[in-house]
């Protein structure tokens, strides 16, 4: 073997653990933020008559998407679905995640989900809420 080899050898090799000791510290970190990354990010707004939720969702399929309405809450849920291997191919390396998440937001008021209207365009969904009208009594 060559010193040119010997060389070659000796960089690959630390090449090689320090691709093991990241893959291993990113399933640590992952351990930790597991939980952060399997939630949709979201924004919630209003107006005078409407919550309006923003949900990022890239990589999703509109039909993959369910919404769960209650008076003060609302449910997201979406799940990935893995793309079939064609016969005879197999993964040289899989990174992608198929699974589901999915987020619970507490809503500050009421609403009539009965009405709610939800959009999904370019990852995003969009859920309009109209708010509860509130009754005001007059006290005499």
């Amino acid at each position: 073997m060559t010193r040119r080899n010997m060389a070659e050898q000796v960089f690959q090799d630390a090449i090689n653990t320090i691709r093991e000791s990241q893959s291993e510290l990113e399933k640590t970190i992952s351990g930790y933020t597991g939980g952060i990354l399997n939630k949709p990010l979201v924004d919630v707004l209003e107006d005078d008559n409407n919550l309006i939720v923003r949900a990022d969702l890239p990589g999703f399929q509109k039909e993959n998407i369910s919404i769960d309405m209650g008076d003060y809450t609302l449910e997201i849920v979406a799940l990935y679905q893995e793309d079939p291997l064609e016969d005879g191919s197999s993964y040289i390396k899989k990174e992608r995640k198929y699974d589901e998440i999915k987020r619970v937001i507490e809503l500050p008021e009421k609403i009539k989900a009965d009405l709610a209207q939800a959009t999904f365009n370019n990852g995003v969904l969009q859920i309009i809420l109209p708010k509860l009208d509130k009754t005001i009594v007059d006290v005499e």
